[in-house]
């Protein structure tokens, strides 16, 4: 059960390390543009190179809208692009905070047909066996 003004978290990758992802963006950002891969990543614009990077967990469609939201031109060279940029999407990617304005009540909520077999769900603890860490609620 949600109230108004909670606050939900979203974690869109939570099998990678944020860590290893800012080491990996720090070290190609101080790399000096000299030859091979370093160079061609470095000219490459920014939402290029994190849409490569997260290419297999998030759409590219969502990765624009945290750009645009940001306000971080998509367009700049990675080589040339600032720290506190890549902070702002990796904020939203490893923890976008959304607060709850509402619902629509008891009488606009649904029941849908299809969802998850009991077989890929601890029963005791509703936990996914396909992915763990997530949790589902809901009639089963």
């Amino acid at each position: 059960y949600v109230r108004p003004g909670s606050r939900i978290r979203i974690n869109y990758v939570p099998e990678m390390d944020r860590d290893e992802v800012e080491r990996s963006f720090a070290a190609l950002r101080m790399t000096k543009v000299s030859s091979g891969k370093a160079k061609d990543k470095g000219r490459k614009e920014i939402f290029t190179v994190l849409r490569e990077r997260f290419t297999a967990q998030l759409p590219e469609a969502l990765l624009r809208i945290f750009f645009e939201s940001e306000g971080v031109d998509l367009h700049r060279r990675f080589a040339e692009s600032r720290a506190d940029d890549i902070e702002k999407i990796l904020n939203r990617i490893f923890r976008d905070t959304f607060t709850v304005s509402g619902t629509a009540g008891f009488s606009a909520a649904m029941v849908t047909a299809g969802g998850v077999e009991l077989k890929e769900v601890y029963p005791k603890t509703m936990e996914s066996r396909q992915f763990p860490g997530l949790y589902l609620a809901g009639a089963f």
